[in-house]
């Protein structure tokens, strides 16, 4: 009998459990590696669904296959960065100050200055931007 579970009796627990079956073509898997592939196509989907979502990726409105085409790959690499930041966001507890939204805007701020006859500068880091950026490893120095 299991333990009591978040203040129900065992009994109780029991009865709300439930199952699910996956039907495989391939006969030779474990039942671990069939867990791992169903937890694999979940992280897939959730990629997707925030490709989709967050990146208002739902339509192309491209009228040649070389603009769809074009937008796809933008997108795709739109997904790489995004699931990068996340993990790195993740990894050192950022979400609880930032949301992705919030940390682009605020290295938004960043402006890169360009005169005639003199280098390319960017505008000062503020204090936020350099704690962004030394948790993300990268050294911005203006």
């Amino acid at each position: 009998m299991p333990e009591k579970v978040a203040g129900y009796s065992p009994k109780f627990a029991l009865s709300k459990l439930g199952f699910f079956i996956i039907i495989s073509s391939k006969s030779d898997l474990t039942k671990e590696e069939v867990l791992s592939y169903y937890r694999n196509k979940d992280k897939v989907e959730k990629i997707f669904d925030n490709t989709k979502n967050e990146l208002n990726t739902n339509r192309l409105h491209s009228h040649s296959k070389a603009t769809t085409d074009g937008r796809l790959f933008v997108k795709f690499i739109a997904t790489i960065l995004y699931q990068q930041i996340t993990k790195v966001m993740k990894e050192n507890d950022m979400f609880k100050k930032y949301s992705i939204t919030e940390l682009l805007k605020e290295l938004s701020k960043i402006k890169m200055i360009s005169v005639p006859e003199i280098d390319d500068f960017t505008s000062e880091c503020s204090k936020k931007q350099k704690e962004i950026f030394a948790k993300f490893n990268i050294n911005f120095s203006t």
